[in-house]
């Protein structure tokens, strides 16, 4: 790599991590969020069972920075616990180039890793504390190694890389159980079949891989050691820990379980999302990419559609959906669209070279205006409905603390909130030095409205489910909001305080 290339990719890869740490207190924690700041004081305590559904990794290294962060007296858990995800997010795009680059060439892999850097959906979920950040960076660093573990003939260097790989993986699935993406690497060598660096693996590499694996697996995940784990995941895929059922999306309620058979969300799902929550630049350079891809037949090419297809079939097939899934779609996408990009250079010569330069100059500028709030950004396809397609990922609790906040400085000693994220309502009413009120989940079974006291509903269009969708109707028929909570134009919560005669005074708060 030249000092020039070397520059550059320094460049694309500092451009990713300040986009991605910018403001990241901008809002307040989200539900699935308040769980892992949960975990984080009970990991502290010696307790590795909390949010057991989850391996360990990230939220040992969340951790880890929120011990930090307390030592040294910075009060701000939404940065400790986001940061990990941001910078492990921003380093994928290291991990993107090199692999890219080993496929492709040069162009194609610094053209992914800008193309990740800047890229709305991989900026809107490496900004939240879940899993699937560290998944896509430790499945990428597992494809990358393994591929050079085929193609190094010399020993002892092979085993090391295919150790390395199995390392890689291990950390891969103590990130996510979900071990199927380790499951496309075995796929795409056996697809291809024998060539003159693709030979059949040999059982002692296999060992060493799988052996690798288990130990690092058990190593940063030893909640898999404890039985009770087991009884308690396998309650949690058959959906016995589910409180609530149905995701809102376009103003209409869908079931969104993985055993849903009928009234699902749509299979265009994340071609839409594809669609509309990237900057349009990138889609257009996504769209040349997959034209000049599925043109080609070589190997490079074959390994990147079988990524992409195996990604968007099954997935959209799939009953249960949500944006932050895409991620492990987005360096596939990063690369397509950076072949298109190169395919625009090869036509246009240096004129190529300018336009590719101002698609990606414009998806820039796109993703720093929509800074911090990446996750309510829509190309201009949405006809600007910001928060109407899939309300629940994108706002993600937003506006949750502003309101919890607006609460307690008025309401009365022993308050009741009705709320869906009641973790996060309860982390904030305490940070706010209301520990009194309390909190009830609206689409909870033993759910009932207090006969007397100050009662406050909060309503989110991301959190309507078919065991609230009744209730919160009627509480919109019957009042008026005393609070609105805004960013970029879209109405992220509503405040309702029943038996209030402050309709007239409705106050409308604009997140920035």
């Amino acid at each position: 790599m030249s000092r020039r290339e070397l520059f550059i990719l320094v460049l694309v890869l500092a451009v990713g991590v300040l986009l991605r740490v910018y403001r990241l207190d901008a809002y307040g924690l989200g539900e699935d969020e308040t769980h892992k700041l949960i975990a984080t004081t009970l990991y502290r305590q010696g307790d590795i069972s909390a949010n057991a559904e989850h391996p360990m990794l990230m939220k040992v290294v969340c951790t880890l920075f929120v011990t930090v962060f307390e030592r040294l007296g910075i009060a701000s858990a939404e940065v400790a616990l986001r940061l990990p995800n941001a910078l492990v997010g921003a380093l994928t795009g290291l991990v993107i180039y090199v692999f890219a680059r080993r496929l492709f060439d040069e162009k194609v892999a610094m053209l992914s890793a800008a193309i990740w850097s800047i890229a709305m959906p991989a900026l809107m979920i490496n900004r939240i504390a879940k899993e699937d950040t560290f998944l896509v960076f430790f499945a990428w660093a597992g494809y990358y190694l393994f591929h050079i573990a085929k193609q190094v003939q010399i020993e002892p260097k092979k085993s090391r890389f295919y150790a390395a790989s199995g390392a890689s993986f291990g950390l891969m699935i103590a990130s996510k159980y979900f071990p199927h993406y380790m499951g496309l690497n075995f796929l795409y060598y056996h697809l291809i079949g024998p060539n003159s660096w693709n030979s059949k693996i040999s059982a002692r590499h296999l060992f060493l891989f799988f052996s690798v694996l288990i130990f690092v697996l058990l190593l940063f995940n030893p909640v898999l050691l404890k039985l009770d784990t087991f009884s308690y995941m396998s309650a949690y895929f058959r959906e016995l820990k589910q409180t609530h059922q149905g995701l809102w999306m376009m103003g209409k309620l869908y079931h969104n379980e993985a055993s849903g058979i009928a009234g699902t969300t749509p299979v265009y799902f994340y071609l839409l999302a594809l669609a509309i929550k990237m900057q349009l630049p990138l889609v257009l350079a996504l769209l040349l990419g997959i034209v000049e891809l599925f043109r080609r037949s070589d190997d490079e090419a074959f390994f990147i559609k079988m990524l992409f297809l195996l990604w968007l079939i099954p997935f959209s097939l799939f009953p249960s959906k949500w944006l932050r899934y895409m991620l492990s779609l987005m360096p596939v996408v990063a690369v397509i669209a950076a072949v298109g990009m190169t395919k625009l250079i090869q036509w246009f010569g240096r004129a190529g070279k300018v336009l590719a330069g101002v698609l990606l100059t414009s998806a820039l500028f796109s993703a720093i205006a929509a800074a911090p709030f990446y996750s309510l950004y829509v190309n201009p396809l949405a006809a600007s409905q910001v928060g109407y397609f899939f309300p629940h990922d994108e706002f993600y609790d937003l506006g949750l603390k502003e309101a919890v906040e607006a609460i307690a400085k008025e309401a009365a000693a022993g308050a009741t909130v009705v709320c869906e994220a009641p973790k996060t309502a309860k982390y904030y009413a305490q940070v706010y030095g209301r520990p009194d009120i309390n909190i009830v989940v609206g689409s909870s079974r033993s759910f009932c409205l207090p006969a007397k006291g100050d009662v406050y509903v909060i309503v989110q269009d991301g959190r309507r489910y078919f065991e609230n969708i009744t209730f919160l109707d009627s509480i919109e028929k019957q009042y008026r909001p005393v609070m609105q909570i805004q960013a970029c134009g879209a109405t992220a919560l509503r405040i309702y305080h029943l038996g209030s005669q402050a309709g007239d005074r409705e106050q409308i708060v604009k997140l920035k």
